[in-house]
């Protein structure tokens, strides 16, 4: 059977990476969860059985666990047109010229020009108000979605790529050498 295809069945086909980053927006939620995983570990395999502080402290975890549920926000990201992405790039330079960007303010312009749900989110007023009221690490979060829609392959498909790469020349997954990370080194900088 042969598997024919045209470049117009695939522009037909083709559609922009999506990726949904959850937001817990409870910052006191997020803070009592880890703090009681903190003290559910210190207990060690020393707990009492049934009443004990480790049964009051996982009905607890169980609790705030649906708080936080009902606090956590998706946020979807699609990815721009390459030339798209570019320009918006170039529309916020650093003004060292050592990075790619103004680290200030290409971020919250990449959230704006990504995200398209929850609507508003086109709104760079709304958008700098939301990054006020969250943490550095939800911030980096969000941005990380903006970042990954646009310059990362979809997740799951460099393994799958690799494998069938591996399978065409005959050899198996487990006999590749692995790759160099694409990732600068501390000597690199």
């Amino acid at each position: 059977m042969s598997n024919t295809f045209s470049v117009d069945d695939v522009i037909a086909a083709a559609k922009p990476v999506e990726r949904v980053v959850p937001v817990c927006v409870a910052g006191e939620l997020v803070g009592e969860y880890e703090q009681l995983k903190d003290e559910l570990e210190n207990l060690g395999p020393v707990r009492t059985l049934g009443g004990g502080r480790d049964t009051e402290i996982r009905a607890r975890l169980a609790e705030l666990e649906g708080e936080m549920k009902a606090r956590t926000f998706d946020f979807r990201f699609r990815a721009l047109p390459a030339k798209a992405w570019s320009d918006l790039m170039a529309k916020h330079p650093d003004k060292a010229g050592k990075r790619l960007f103004d680290v200030d303010a290409f971020p919250p312009a990449a959230i704006a020009a990504c995200c398209v749900e929850p609507a508003g989110m086109d709104d760079p007023d709304k958008v700098e108000a939301l990054l006020a009221s969250l943490s550095t690490a939800q911030q980096g979060d969000l941005f990380d979605g903006a970042w990954e829609v646009n310059t990362a392959a979809p997740k799951g498909m460099s393994s799958f790529t690799a494998s069938a790469a591996l399978r065409d020349s005959g050899r198996s997954s487990a006999s590749a050498a692995p790759a160099a990370s694409p990732e600068a080194s501390s000597s690199d900088e």
